[in-house]
This record gives structure tokens, sequence and C-alpha cells, in this order.
């Protein structure tokens, strides 16, 4: 099927900010208490959860990998667990409880494999709703996700050292952090909003049919 260029959209991911923000009464999770700063990631689909492990070894953090995803085939093997370091957890929430997993994050890192597609969008927009500073893996897919030092941090893909060195930087300054989290926050808001997303197909589709039923495209006979 042949489709005009002008009836294409672009359209970006969207995210409820009204919904998935800070401040808000969030419930409880079953996490163990904070006895440092904790670090959270999520997802399945072309993960790099193995820089990541090796990343955070030998820092004094604790990491949770909310290892499940709605559509991706990938698994998270007991195999895999049991190679993690000591202080990384490992367990599945539903998509109604990660707003409270985020919630007890210091940071939210997103460890992506290289690759051409956007694997990790929602994972930034969700930390970025939560006033959540992110480090991302500087994929082809994710280049355009991330304003460096606005909006987040770069890490360079299978860079162990570059990935310590972000994640220890902004726990050492808190400032910063809290700086890109409001940032990201804005940006959620002004370019991901759920409803500027369905505004926008509601219009365009509105406008295609308003097109199509003109008297224009009658055929006369």
């Amino acid at each position: 099927m042949k489709v005009p260029y002008r009836r294409l959209v672009h359209l970006t991911e969207p995210v409820d900010p009204d919904f998935t923000r800070p401040g808000e009464s969030v419930g409880d999770v079953d996490l163990p208490v904070r006895t440092r700063p904790r670090i959270v990631t999520a997802g399945l689909e072309m993960r790099d959860y193995g820089t990541l492990s090796e990343a955070v070894a030998s820092l004094d953090v604790e990491v949770v990998i909310c290892a499940g995803s709605p559509w991706s085939h990938f698994t998270f093997g007991d195999d895999q667990k049991r190679s993690l370091p000591p202080n990384i957890l490992v367990k599945r929430f539903a998509p109604s409880q990660m707003r409270a997993v985020y919630a007890t994050a210091d940071l939210v890192v997103i460890p992506v494999l290289p690759t051409l597609r956007a694997c990790g969008t929602n994972v930034i927009l969700e930390a970025w709703c939560m006033e959540k500073p992110v480090i991302v893996t500087k994929t082809a897919g994710l280049m355009e996700q991330i304003i460096p030092e606005e909006t987040g941090l770069f890490t360079e893909p299978l860079d162990i050292s570059d990935l310590q060195y972000k994640i220890q930087w902004l726990l050492d300054r808190p400032i910063e952090a809290a700086y890109l989290g409001r940032n990201g926050r804005a940006k959620a808001i002004s370019s991901h909003h759920i409803d500027d997303f369905i505004e926008t197909i509601a219009r365009h589709s509105l406008e295609y049919l308003e097109e199509r039923n003109s008297p224009r495209d009658i055929e006369l006979k």
C-alpha cells in the first residue's frame, strides 16, 4: 500500500505525567529497606544488564532490575540471576507498581545494547515524569531522546568504566541530579504528554475523513 508523504505524521512516544508524577502517594512495593543509594532500571528488550552489573559490582549502591516487559520476547533466566553481584536484585513488577518503584530510586539507568531501535524510551519517559535523573546508553535509537547534561547523561555502549564513572559522578552531585530530573519532567510534559498524542491522532484522522468525503472525491457517473 502506497501512502502519500503528506499523510505521514510524526508522533512521539507518549506518557501520562498526570499519573506518573513525584510527590504523590504511590503505595508500597515489595522491596528491601534502603540502606544506600538505589539505582532502578527496567525492561528486557535489548538491555545490556551485563555491562551494568560489571559497573556497579564495586560501587556502594543497590540496584533493582525490573525484569518485565509486556511485549519483549527476551527473558531474564535463573542462570543470569545467579551470575549477578549481591547488590543487584531482579524482580518483576506490574505496570501499576512501577511508579512506586521509581519513587525509591536515586537515579534510573537504561543500559541498552547497540541497536537502531528506540529500546528504552518508555523507561526514560517514566523516570522523567518522576523527576529522576537518567543515564542512557548512547545508541542510534536513543540519540534524539536525551539532551546531554540537560535531560540526562549518555554513556558509551558496552563501556563498563564509563558507566561506572557516570553513576558515581551523578550520585556525588545531588544538585546536578535534581536539575536533570526537573528538566526531564518538563520535557515529558512539553513533548510527550499523552493528551497531545491523542489530540494529534484525532485531528489528523478527522482531516483525513473530511478530505476523503469531500465532493471532489466523489466519482461522477
